[in-house]
């Protein structure tokens, strides 16, 4: 179905927006997103967008605005609270920062960029521990939790009463585990104890077939010059 000519401006103004913010120009990026939002004032991301313009802008007062409204039209998003924490850190609310990037991570569990602010809200909040842990969850490591909490879910989505965890699955899970150091935090539907039986059992399997005797090479014995294998050497005796 062809887009309408609204729709097409819609969308010509948008990228208009992002190209600006793109350019650090606030001033026509907000123009332009209050522009969309005349045809468009139920769009949660342009709310969100206009948000991101105004906090760049400085206007940190309009930037809630459009933020708490981005989050009433879409309340799932985490694209809010994250721009609201970095309001709130530079306002120096970092009692309020440190809940708006909690409720990022809830919602993005592996958006690295909220575990890295909220590591910095903690040392403003003299949290020295949580502050290290939170910056040591460095982006490797949180793709690596995302895909270990992807394969429980999608263990999770078969379609029977108590989910059978297979072979393979113990395998990857098994895997992902042994790369994440906090692998326990990202475990949903079976316990640490499971998965580290797991491993004792993997482990002897692998002993096991490691150490289990080989049976001996055979040598070829040596041929005489007609053909005929040679046994030994000759007793002397005649037949």
């Amino acid at each position: 179905m062809p887009k309408t000519p609204e729709q097409v401006n819609t969308g010509r103004l948008i990228r208009l927006g992002n190209d600006a913010l793109q350019r650090g120009d606030s001033a026509s990026a907000v123009e332009a997103f209050r522009a969309v939002i005349e045809t468009a004032p139920e769009s949660a991301a342009v709310y969100h967008s206009l948000g991101v313009a105004h906090y760049k802008e400085g206007d940190f007062d309009k930037a809630k605005a459009a933020l708490h409204r981005a989050a009433e039209l879409n309340p799932g998003g985490s694209g809010p609270p994250f721009v609201l924490g970095l309001i709130a850190r530079d306002e120096r609310d970092y009692a309020a920062a440190h809940t708006a990037f909690s409720e990022t991570i809830e919602r993005a569990h592996g958006d690295w960029r909220a575990y890295a602010n909220r590591g910095i809200v903690h040392f403003y909040l003299d949290e020295h521990e949580s502050a290290i842990g939170d910056l040591r969850r460095s982006k490797p490591e949180l793709v690596l939790e995302n895909a270990l909490l992807r394969k429980q879910l999608s263990i999770l989505g078969r379609q029977v009463r108590r989910p059978r965890i297979q072979g393979r699955d113990r395998l990857v899970i098994l895997t992902l585990a042994r790369l994440l150091p906090n692998w326990r935090d990202a475990l949903l539907i079976v316990k640490p104890a499971t998965v580290l039986g797991w491993h004792r059992r993997l482990f002897k399997i692998y002993w096991r077939r490691k150490s289990r005797p080989r049976p001996p090479r055979l040598t070829s014995a040596p041929v005489g010059p007609l053909g005929v294998v040679s046994v030994g050497p000759s007793s002397g005796r005649g037949a």
